[in-house]
């Protein structure tokens, strides 16, 4: 279907091209920067496991983040800055510096995330210390970090004491309407009521400027870029509410990604990270009591895909197509099943046309349906799998809430948890979910 996630535009994580021999050349953390990008734990475990020296330090770093343990990659990012001080290799400081401050952005501290990236751009100077690589295309997020080092401090007010459903809204239209996306969640923002789109695959939540107007949200320019997965891109504003309310939650000064033009809204992976324990079922998102936690048979890691300096790819999970391993993106801002993105135009036979509705605009795709064997989790079956052709993104496969017709998905992100469960996982605490009070007004 879509996907509207945050991408860095233009830049690329860091680039490995050959640097002059003079010069140091930029450590990937053997290969766990890009296992980072793509969602890939494996290959940043084996880069973990067989590394030594800085690659290892940077990989110690990176594996924490991965499985969203941010204080543990933090402890790691201080110690990988103290031993390649020891080393003389300042490029290595760089990037666990550049690590940590992406720890604070992906926890909700965006003052400081830019007062981290701030210091270190101003005191790195043209280039990466150590090497050819020029600082700005390493660090490119934001025209100017010292912007929103006055951002506020995000908070959680109103902590779950007991569990409740959150109703999705799946949006359909007839065959000649144009795609939307996923499943949807009523919110209040600032005491305003919004109808926004519940999109594990959106790093930050968004809204439409006429929305944050609605809400009375002030906005600043110079923010993200935002990129769907057919390459549209759209320049943001930030925006600041001082109070999101998701069913019995209180978001605190949350911050927001204000687009120009935007037809619909998202709860991103920033507010669904702060919601607690959930199970998300194809008639809504269970967030769960502690007893109702400790029932649920999950002992697998949570897959966070995200660039150096934080901004974050989404949720991923492995799976199997044709008998082949595979990484997927959980994208409930989807409505379809299994999508294939950033395939060449030659592999796509048999073209057909749809509207699609983004947060950018309404476009036209092409698109072709092939029958696959899945293997996700449990989940054993035969679909007729979307592929679209498109730009190369982070991710080449796409669950979306077609899928949780055939699957429930616990994520907990307190405990560094998240697995595919069948559809029966989940039930017995049915009797003991109260509705969502905000709902039942």
């Amino acid at each position: 279907m879509k996907r509207f996630g945050f991408l860095l535009l233009g830049a690329p994580l860091i680039s490995l091209a050959a640097a002059p021999a003079e010069r140091i050349t930029l450590h990937d953390g053997a290969g766990s920067l890009d296992a980072m990008a793509s969602g890939d734990l494996k290959k940043a475990e084996d880069a973990l496991r067989f590394s030594q020296g800085a690659n290892h330090y940077i990989a110690d770093v990176v594996y924490s983040r991965m499985t969203y343990d941010l204080d543990a990659s933090d402890r790691k990012s201080e110690e990988c800055v103290r031993q390649a001080g020891l080393h003389d290799d300042p490029s290595t400081v760089f990037i666990c510096r550049a690590l940590a401050a992406g720890n604070d952005l992906m926890r909700g501290d965006i003052a400081g995330w830019a007062n981290k990236l701030a210091q270190l751009k101003a005191s790195s100077g043209k280039l990466v210390p150590g090497t050819s690589f020029a600082t700005r295309n390493v660090l490119a997020d934001v025209e100017d970090y010292t912007s929103w080092v006055r951002t506020p401090h995000s908070s959680v007010l109103d902590p779950l004491k007991r569990s409740y459903n959150l109703p999705l809204k799946h949006a359909f239209g007839p065959a000649s309407a144009s795609e939307l996306p996923g499943v949807f969640v009523n919110v209040l923002v600032n005491g305003h009521p919004l109808t926004l789109s519940f999109d594990t695959g959106s790093f930050m939540s968004i809204l439409s400027e006429s929305s944050a107007s609605a809400a009375n949200i002030s906005i600043q320019s110079g923010w993200f870029t935002i990129r769907s997965t057919n390459g549209a891109e759209a320049s943001s504003s930030l925006g600041i509410a001082r109070k999101i309310s998701i069913g019995g939650i209180t978001l605190n000064q949350w911050s927001m990604a204000v687009l120009p033009g935007a037809r619909f809204g998202a709860v991103g992976l920033d507010a669904i990270s702060r919601l607690g324990p959930m199970l998300i079922t194809y008639d809504g998102v269970r967030l769960l009591s502690r007893e109702a936690t400790a029932a649920i048979p999950c002992q697998q890691a949570i897959i966070l895909s995200s660039l150096l300096t934080g901004t974050v790819g989404g949720l991923r999970f492995p799976i199997t197509i044709d008998g082949q391993p595979h990484i997927a993106m959980l994208d409930t801002g989807s409505s379809g099943y299994l999508t294939r993105v950033g395939g060449e135009a030659d592999e796509v036979t048999d073209a057909r046309l749809k509207d699609i509705q983004t947060v950018n605009g309404r476009f036209t795709v092409s698109y072709a349906e092939k029958r696959v064997s899945l293997i996700a989790g449990p989940i054993h079956t035969s679909v007729t799998a979307e592929i679209r052709p498109g730009p190369k993104l982070d991710y080449e496969y796409a669950l979306g809430s077609g899928f949780l017709k055939d699957a429930n998905v616990f994520i907990d992100f307190s405990s560094h948890r998240a697995c595919i469960l069948p559809k029966e996982a989940g039930k017995s605490d049915a009797s003991a979910t109260s509705p969502d009070p905000s709902q039942s007004k």
